[in-house]
């Protein structure tokens, strides 16, 4: 979730920054020793045996698209513990098998296609499945759900927002927690965070997945609003409901780096986590530790090991936008970042896609389409650091005190940016 903190937040901040008393920093060892010595095998195990359980049940009856449908949705689960991609194709292969049982009239296979499109940033193909799952009278709430979650990554906030209220819900957590996206998007962080918290309320102690999912989800939000303790406090209610979720463990190492600048505890629990998935991302936030700890070489070594992993075929476009930051600030390669770019904005028009588009045309020294394509389709569309940071980029020449502005309100976003890109910020603002 994104907002610029409130008054009274950054004045809080200020002064803590001033304050002449020893920061001993918000994440404590004790706290999470336990979780780190705590891995998600057994997690792991248990959704393997269900597995089993149910390729039993198929071996049986090859044909029942209702067991190919139990075992895509645990094949899902695993991927979320382990991070292996090649399981989320695997679940779109019983999925597509699924479908061809069921003379494409079953709500729910198209339902998990859709879900499992977006997994795969495959965003267009998402929309499609959701239409064909609206198309069939049965279960239209939760289709009109997952249309509205493809329509928002597709960009078109506008009719993701017409068809929320279409089946507004007040008391609906799948509801909430998606108006919550819409009020993110508008830039009302207090807002959103309220919509959150009345959609956890709603959750029963026996729904651990949804509260783990929600409690984490306001963990994040409570830190990009620079509420930083109460988000630390969040994840380890969140590891008490599961010792083994890695999300929160990764936020917990994220407040540690962002907020305590305790590198050495920051990498332990990172180093853990890698330790636990197969997902690459954590050699990215290795090598951010590494380029605030002054270790180019480590740094180098990382990010060698990340885009290797990324650029995989497996895993498609899921990490485009990463591989275009690596493209133009370590490869210095334009061309090849605007290639990448333009391809993002093909899959998905959003802001965010249009200011690396932007970026990538003032790469090439192009100016005036990267201040173009900024001022049309960026400017005033998001509340993004990241995305004001990229605008300020673009402005620096051709419009200083907008790009000093945009700026600015990136500075009052140190936690969610981190050490590495606010240091680029205040060298930024000092030299315009």
């Amino acid at each position: 979730m994104r907002q610029i903190v409130t008054l009274s937040i950054l004045i809080l901040s200020l002064a803590a920054c001033t304050s002449k008393e020893k920061y001993s920093g918000i994440v404590q060892k004790q706290d999470i020793e336990a979780y780190l010595s705590n891995s998600s095998e057994e997690k792991e195990q248990k959704i393997q045996e269900q597995i089993s359980f149910w390729n039993e049940k198929l071996q049986e009856q090859p044909t029942s698209h209702l067991y190919k449908m139990k075992l895509a949705g645990l094949y899902s689960r695993l991927f979320k513990v382990t991070g292996d991609i090649a399981l989320v194709h695997q679940t779109d292969k019983l999925l597509f098998e699924a479908l061809a049982t069921t003379d494409s009239t079953n709500t729910g296979v198209w339902q998990m296609l859709s879900s499992n499109a977006i997994t795969q940033h495959q965003f267009k193909n998402a929309k499609y499945y959701a239409e064909q799952a609206l198309a069939i009278p049965n279960n239209r709430y939760a289709s009109t759900l997952l249309l509205f979650d493809a329509e928002m990554e597709l960009g078109n906030y506008l009719g993701a927002e017409q068809l929320l209220k279409s089946v507004a819900k007040e008391n609906s957590f799948d509801y909430l927690i998606r108006n919550t996206k819409i009020l993110d998007h508008k830039g009302d962080l207090d807002a959103a965070i309220i919509e959150m918290e009345k959609a956890y309320a709603l959750l029963s102690p026996q729904q651990k997945e949804l509260k783990t999912w929600a409690l984490s989800n306001l963990a994040d939000m409570y830190g990009h609003a620079g509420r930083i303790k109460e988000s630390y406090n969040t994840y380890l209610e969140v590891l008490k409901l599961d010792p083994a979720y890695n999300y929160a463990l990764k936020g917990i190492a994220w407040i540690s780096y962002s907020k305590d600048k305790n590198t050495v505890l920051a990498k332990e629990i990172i180093t853990e986590l890698k330790s636990r998935t197969l997902m690459p991302d954590y050699n990215l936030l290795l090598a951010e530790i590494a380029e605030y700890e002054g270790n180019e070489d480590l740094k180098k070594q990382y990010l060698v090991n990340y885009k290797t992993e990324i650029q995989k075929e497996a895993y498609g476009d899921m990490y485009n936008k990463y591989l275009f930051a690596l493209t133009v600030h370590e490869d210095n390669d334009c061309a090849k970042a605007t290639a990448i770019a333009k391809e993002e904005v093909e899959n998905r028009a959003t802001p965010m896609s249009y200011a690396l588009l932007a970026k990538s045309y003032l790469c090439n020294g192009n100016v005036e389409k990267a201040n173009e394509i900024a001022n049309t389709y960026v400017d005033g569309k998001s509340y993004e650091p990241e995305v004001l940071m990229h605008l300020a980029e673009v402005y620096a020449s051709t419009a200083p005190q907008k790009a000093k502005k945009y700026l600015q309100e990136c500075a009052w976003a140190q936690h969610e940016l981190g050490p590495v890109a606010s240091i680029k910020v205040e060298q930024k603002i000092a030299q315009l």
